[in-house]
């Protein structure tokens, strides 16, 4: 899958969000059969209310995840196919990517 966050820039210590905090963050999973994308955050500060995602929160507890993987479960729980093992094309290089 393919994931991806956004925060709220300087902007948000003048409201009391905590540097480094997660405005929304994104998931896009794919099987042979399906395709799904998650979504989980907040589109802007809303002053007295919860407004951002803790990134404890976000990288420990992974809630985009855990979406995807329900959708996913149910779409195969209730629809009509089964998931194949994908293969390579025969173009396509692995490679190890090390920080």
């Amino acid at each position: 899958g393919k994931t991806g966050t956004t925060d709220y820039g300087s902007v948000a210590v003048d409201y009391g969000i905590p540097s480094g905090s997660i405005k929304d963050g994104w998931l896009v999973a794919a099987t042979s059969e399906y395709t799904t994308v998650t979504w989980v955050g907040y589109e802007k500060i809303i002053v007295g209310q919860p407004s951002y995602i803790s990134r404890d929160y976000y990288y420990n507890d992974r809630p985009q995840g855990k979406i995807a993987h329900l959708i996913l479960e149910a779409a195969y729980e209730y629809g009509d196919s089964e998931p194949v093992k994908l293969t390579k094309p025969s173009g396509v290089s692995s490679i190890t990517h090390v920080i």
